[in-house]
């Protein structure tokens, strides 16, 4: 018995890229990209507005209000192609060009004006709502690199650069091959002592998620000849085959004695792995077989290491593994203490914002109902000590959905917002802090040494959510253009709610999320000589506007 981390090694090391073909781009979603992906101009090509409005030079509203002349208008795709000058004003469209000269963009909602002047009602600084040539990118510059996988969210950057046509890896052929003589095809009413084919479906559709051509093929009965000409029929000029079933130790578990006849180089058949001990990993001829355990999750689980790993390296893929993340175990459970074990569980978010791993209540490795509402695997490592509720555990994403600061590659990454549009967005957040009676009576009469306390945790939450971008890694800076947070007494502690505002083409969540957690330790930390058990709780979000999805807490 080996370990997963070497059966993986092995899997590796048998497996080579099957070569490359150019595809259109409007079918490349889900390929993997054979090529860097280059940008062949600036991005954006000129400075551009990022609001409606009006194109100036910021010096000449220093004394706003002021009224400028309208010699002309920029719209996106129909420019306004000369050089502006002092008292000058151009009307501008979101994305259009800055004519030369201006250095700056007076949002339309700032402005009264006629089809000849414009006045501008407030000072407007240099820079203003304008992104320069460039900003997003540089000619020449790889932005998606080989090895990549083609998504909804990255395809529109390859049509940006003139990929009407991209090289990308060739689709892995897979042949997928249930056996056992108690399975009958899905459309057929299972008999006594008879379960239908769910594996072979199963298999076939995610094998097709990364992207490989899958056949599936007649269930071979447990008879030594007939499992044989069925895995030589189903082998056939295939890259990949999968079968399922018969591997493990019983006296119908035929898989292993079959290839082994037919002459098949056998690598590993048996991992330290809880679901999924008897796996296979052979090579018959050319082609590669990786025989799963019956069981449905098992075999599942054992696809996700095992088989995804080596389809996405046929297709010359730099991400064979799992995305990954740390989440906290949502329940109790308990692990095998002498193989590694990956527990089907689904992925929540609790009030705070932390993910939470919620292991699946599963009556084994048969149970494919209780694992159909599994979107990833808890990793715990042997030799395994009980797993509570509450403690920190990798885990694996097996239902390839995108975590917005994970890449193709499973690597943390900053939001791409480039392409959002710009627009008002508001949070509102809360938190309790739960005081003693003592505690609350000195901050009714302010007698704290250092302070009142509330209007220092105000000061310091409003700084605080000034620096969301410095305080949490890959949050972006955002210019606020309004920031308040109230903090009230109640009769058990105090109330605290921060609002956030920005026009920018990303969410103020964070800063409002931030501007209440620091206005509360700052109370604690004033408070902290009064009392030591202060709590701290119900740190949420309440609200938010202005995005692509709008959010109520109820």
């Amino acid at each position: 018995m080996i370990s997963v981390s070497l059966a993986l090694t092995m899997i590796s090391r048998e497996v080579s890229a099957l070569g490359n073909e150019r595809v259109d781009l409007a079918d490349a979603a889900g390929r993997v990209l054979a090529e860097n992906i280059v940008a062949d101009t600036d991005l954006p090509p000129f400075d551009r507005s990022q609001m409606d409005g009006y194109a100036v030079i910021a010096s000449d509203t220093k004394n706003a209000p002021v009224t400028l002349k309208i010699v002309g208008e920029s719209a996106a795709g129909s420019g306004w192609h000369k050089t502006m000058k002092r008292g000058q004003a151009v009307r501008i469209m979101t994305g259009a060009p800055v004519p030369l000269g201006a250095d700056a963009v007076a949002k339309i909602e700032i402005t009264r004006g006629t089809e000849t002047e414009v006045t501008i009602l407030e000072t407007v600084r240099k820079g203003t709502a304008i992104v320069q040539k460039g900003y997003e990118i540089k000619k020449g510059r790889v932005v998606i690199n080989r090895g990549s996988l083609i998504t909804a969210n990255n395809i529109a950057t390859l049509a940006a650069f003139g990929y009407s046509k991209v090289k990308v890896g060739k689709r892995p052929t897979v042949a997928i091959l249930g056996t056992g003589s108690e399975i009958v095809d899905i459309h057929k009413k299972p008999g006594r002592d008879q379960i239908r084919n769910s594996n072979s479906v199963m298999l076939k559709v995610m094998a097709e998620h990364c992207s490989a051509v899958a056949e599936t093929y007649p269930i071979a009965s447990d008879n030594l000849s007939d499992l044989k000409s069925q895995i030589s029929t189903a082998a056939s000029g295939k890259d990949i085959l999968i079968i399922t079933g018969g591997v493990s130790v019983g006296k119908y578990d035929l898989t292993k004695a079959a290839l082994a006849e037919l002459g098949a180089k056998i690598f590993f058949e048996k991992v330290r792995l809880k679901p999924g001990k008897p796996a296979v990993f052979a090579r018959l001829g050319k082609t590669l077989v990786l025989g799963l355990p019956g069981n449905p999750v098992s075999a599942a689980v054992t696809f996700q290491l095992f088989v995804r790993r080596a389809i996405m390296q046929l297709q010359g893929s730099s991400a064979t593994s799992l995305r990954q993340g740390v989440a906290v175990l949502g329940a109790d459970v308990k692990a095998a203490r002498d193989r590694d074990t990956y527990l089907p569980s689904r992925l929540e978010t609790d009030g705070t914002g932390l993910l939470v791993a919620v292991p699946l209540r599963s009556q084994g490795s048969s149970d494919f109902v209780g694992f159909a509402q599994a979107d990833s695997l808890v990793f715990g490592k042997r030799p395994n000590r009980p797993s509570w509720r509450n403690r920190r555990y990798r885990v694996f994403i097996t239902n390839m959905s995108e975590l917005s600061h994970f890449d193709d590659g499973g690597k943390i990454k900053m939001v791409d917002v480039s392409g959002k549009e710009m627009s008002v967005r508001r949070a509102v957040a809360s938190a309790r802090i739960l005081l003693s009676q003592e505690t609350l009576n000195t901050l009714k009469t302010h007698n704290s040494p250092k302070g009142d306390p509330l209007e220092i945790a105000r000061i310091a939450g409003i700084m605080a959510a000034k620096k969301t971008s410095e305080l949490i890694p890959l949050c972006h800076q955002i210019n606020l253009s309004k920031v308040n947070v109230t903090a009230e007494l109640t009769d058990d502690g105090v109330s605290l709610t921060a609002e956030a505002i920005t026009t920018s083409q990303t969410g103020v969540e964070m800063e409002a999320l931030t501007a209440v957690s620091v206005a509360a330790l700052t109370i604690y930390d004033m408070c902290k000589a009064v009392q030591k058990d202060i709590v701290i709780t119900d740190i949420r979000l309440e609200s938010k506007t202005g995005g692509k999805a709008d959010y109520e807490r109820s």
